[in-house]
């Protein structure tokens, strides 16, 4: 299937935010939605087949046999709890009147999104999945990476869902920081949504003739644009801007620098995401 909200669901307390959001989603760009759970290929747990021996065990044949009728088992539950939160998660997005389809994958997440993203607008994922979601100072482990692989914008959810009437742009002129300016003013997924552009940095003429540009490209094109400078910390000037201007989506640029980079320096985007009360779409 080509053109689909593509989203990925799993058993986090994220689950039925995401669905909401892949269903106002596909509704703006009159899509439909597929619905994607991923879950360990089996082989990653097996029991090696030389389990004992490099250690010199004694290992009997029944105990071999015992651990892997358990491996299997637990492959066959993994397989059924997938197929549990998809028919939840399609229940979900039906009931907003949106159709959906399913896709059950073993692997990790990153590689199977790199496959089937070509026929995505979009993907969306929650914040954390079910082995974060009660470390609320804590990303889900595979946010980063599949952020930094992705191909298409990436719409990280919050545990809410809100419809979304003004979002703001994190705006700095940058690469990606444009891409996110032209999606805005082209896609119908923002039609009727208004605009806000916020600079983080010192307050110029340059600055001000930077935002009032790219306003333009948002008005010509029929959006309603706002504008605004802020100082101090990226995090906490977007984060005062979202909650004072009752703002429902965040909208940025995405890891500009290396992973090692951000390990040393920090990454402004994971700060954003971790403090940020409502969702953000992220553009590479």
């Amino acid at each position: 299937m080509t053109n689909v909200v593509l989203a990925c669901v799993d058993g986090s307390q994220y689950m039925t935010s995401v669905c909401d959001h892949a269903s106002w989603a596909a509704q703006q760009l009159g899509q439909g939605v597929q619905l994607l759970h991923t879950q360990v290929a089996q082989h990653d747990y097996l029991v090696p087949a030389d389990f004992g021996s490099a250690v010199g065990m004694a290992v009997s044949a029944e105990l071999l046999e015992k651990l892997t009728e358990m491996d299997e088992a637990r492959s066959q539950l993994e397989q059924q709890k997938g197929r549990v939160v998809l028919d939840h998660a399609v229940a979900l997005v039906s009931a907003r009147g949106v159709s959906a389809t399913t896709r059950q994958e073993w692997g990790g997440l990153v590689d199977v999104l790199a496959e089937l993203e070509s026929g995505a607008s979009i993907v969306l994922i929650g914040k954390r999945g079910e082995t974060a979601q009660q470390a609320a100072n804590h990303l889900g482990s595979n946010l980063e990476r599949v952020v930094r692989a992705a191909q298409v914008p990436v719409l990280v959810c919050a545990r809410d869902f809100a419809p979304i009437e003004r979002l703001v742009l994190a705006y700095d002129d940058g690469a990606s920081a444009r891409k996110a300016l032209e999606y805005i003013a082209k896609s119908p997924l923002f039609a009727g949504v208004e605009v806000h552009l916020i600079y983080v940095g010192t307050d110029n003429p340059e600055t001000r003739v930077m935002l009032k540009e790219a306003a333009t490209v948002l008005t010509k094109a029929g959006r309603t644009a706002h504008t605004h400078i802020a100082s101090g910390t990226a995090d906490h000037a977007i984060t005062e801007y979202v909650v004072l201007h009752n703002i429902q989506l965040i909208v940025m640029g995405a890891y500009s620098h290396s992973p090692l980079r951000n390990f040393f320096v920090g990454s402004t985007t994971s700060a954003i995401l971790q403090s940020a009360p409502v969702s953000v779409l992220l553009f590479r």
